[in-house]
């Protein structure tokens, strides 16, 4: 990867650290003393000036109180949206048959969940 690569990557990483902060109602300060670094080192990670190991990663993504992969790629994969996103797209590959045969299978997980059985293997 070159730096060019590189400077862009941090930049969209550090706006999403900024967006999710925001939408958290966080300050960087707020950010800074839950993962025990700089105020300095927060504003140059959201403006793309500062990088992060895995560690720091997890505790930043521990201290905004988001999935590690909404900070890299952007998408909150346990959100409702992105999960009915999913279903959708993967439905549209399915025949009509199989499509027939997950509804039988979400209707009998649905039956188990509220029988209050979902941690139980389909029999």
């Amino acid at each position: 990867m070159n730096q060019q690569n590189s400077t862009f990557e941090m930049a969209v990483f550090g706006a999403r650290v900024q967006q999710i902060r925001k939408a958290r109602r966080l300050t960087q300060e707020d950010v800074a003393d839950r993962i025990g670094c700089s105020l300095s080192y927060i504003s140059k990670l959201e403006n793309g000036k500062a990088s992060c190991n895995l560690s720091r990663l997890l505790d930043l993504a521990d201290a905004l109180k988001c999935d590690a992969a909404e900070l890299i790629f952007g998408v909150n994969r346990g959100s409702r949206a992105y999960l009915e996103a999913e279903v959708e797209r993967m439905l549209g590959d399915l025949t009509s048959r199989d499509k027939e045969l997950v509804c039988i299978l979400m209707a009998s997980m649905i039956k188990r969940s509220k029988e209050g059985n979902a941690d139980h293997a389909i029999s």
